[in-house]
C-alpha cells in the first residue's frame, strides 16, 4: 500500500501552521502464491478458440487447465481484483475476479481470462453451484432442466447429439430455439417445456459453440434471451451416430488447443 503525504493548514487561536496527513491508495502488489479468492475449481461459462474448454483448477502455487499443469512463478495484482499470472515454461494470462450475472443468476463469483497481448477476455468461468444464487429480477427467465424438471443436473445441459431438451420459463410463454431455426415450444401451466428439434443440436452448433433461447410471455412483444454452451456428450458412441461428420467440420476448440499455445510459448 503506497502512502502519499498531503499538507493542510490548521488554525488554532489565531495561529496557523501546516501538518502532513497520510492518504492511502491501492497499489500494485506481487505475490508468489495465488490468493484464496482465486483458488478452487472454475467451471466454463463461455470461451473462444484461444483457450481450452476444460474446467480450470487453481491451487496455491499452481494451475491445471486441460492437460497443462503450470507452476506459478509470479502473480501481480496490478489493480484491485485484477491479476497477472506468470508460469514456469508456460504462457501467462490475466484474470479479473468479479461477481457477474450468469445464466440469469446474480452475484455469481466468476473470473474472466485474457491470454496473450489482447485485453478482451478469452473465457469467463464461474465457481460453485450456480443454482444457489438468486435469479435476476426480470419479467421472464429461462432455465434448462432435466426430464423431471430438476435444475442442478448433468442432464440439464445441452449436448451436441440431443434431439430434444427440457426447460422452465414463465407459464404459457413461447420459447424459440435459435431465431433462424423456426423451432418453438409452448411452456405448460407450471412453466416447463419440451423442445423437439428438427435434427440434432450439432446441426445448429458444434460442441464448444453456443445457441440461444428466447422466451416471450403471452401478450408481450419483447422477451428474455439466454445463451447456452453446447457440450460434447461424454456417453455418446460415435458408431451409433446417425450422421456423418467430416473431419474439417469438427470444432477446433478442443481441450488440447490451449496446450498447443502453451507449448509454443515454452519453445
Amino acid at each position: 500500500m503506497k502512502l502519499f503525504l498531503k499538507s493542510c493548514v490548521v488554525l488554532i487561536a489565531g495561529l496557523s501552521f501546516t501538518i502532513a496527513t497520510q492518504v492511502t491508495s491501492h497499489a500494485s502488489t506481487y505475490h508468489s502464491y495465488i490468493p484464496a479468492k482465486l483458488r478452487g475449481t472454475w467451471q466454463m461459462h463461455e470461451y473462444d478458440d484461444a483457450v481450452s474448454g476444460s474446467d480450470l483448477h487453481m491451487y496455491k502455487h499452481s494451475v491445471a487447465w486441460g492437460h497443462a499443469h503450470m507452476k506459478l512463478t509470479n502473480l501481480h495484482e496490478y489493480k484491485h481484483d485484477h491479476f497477472s499470472l506468470q508460469f514456469k515454461n508456460h504462457q501467462g494470462f490475466r484474470v479479473i475476479y468479479k461477481k457477474r450475472v450468469i445464466q440469469s443468476r446474480t452475484g455469481v463469483p466468476s473470473i474472466s481470462i485474457a491470454v496473450g497481448s489482447q485485453f478482451d477476455s478469452d473465457a469467463i468461468l464461474y465457481k460453485g453451484n450456480i443454482f444457489k444464487y438468486p435469479l435476476k429480477k426480470v419479467d421472464n427467465f429461462i432455465e434448462l432442466t432435466d426430464e423431471d424438471g430438476e435444475l442442478d443436473s448433468e442432464d440439464s445441459q445441452l449436448y451436441d447429439d440431443d434431439v430434444m431438451f427440457f426447460g422452465k420459463t414463465k407459464p404459457y410463454s413461447t420459447v424459440t430455439f435459435d431465431d433462424d431455426s423456426g423451432t418453438t415450444a409452448i411452456a405448460r401451466k407450471d412453466g416447463t417445456f419440451t423442445m423437439h428439434l428438427n435434427g440434432r443440436i450439432h446441426d445448429y452448433a458444434h460442441a464448444g459453440e453456443t445457441v440461444t433461447l428466447t422466451s416471450v410471455q403471452p401478450h408481450h412483444y419483447r422477451g428474455v434471451t439466454e445463451t447456452y454452451m453446447v457440450y460434447e456428450d461424454p456417453d455418446r458412441d460415435d458408431d451409433d451416430d446417425d450422421s456423418e461428420i467430416e473431419n474439417n467440420d469438427l470444432p477446433s476448440n478442443d481441450i488440447n488447443s490451449y496446450d498447443r499455445i502453451l507449448d509454443g510459448y515454452a519453445n
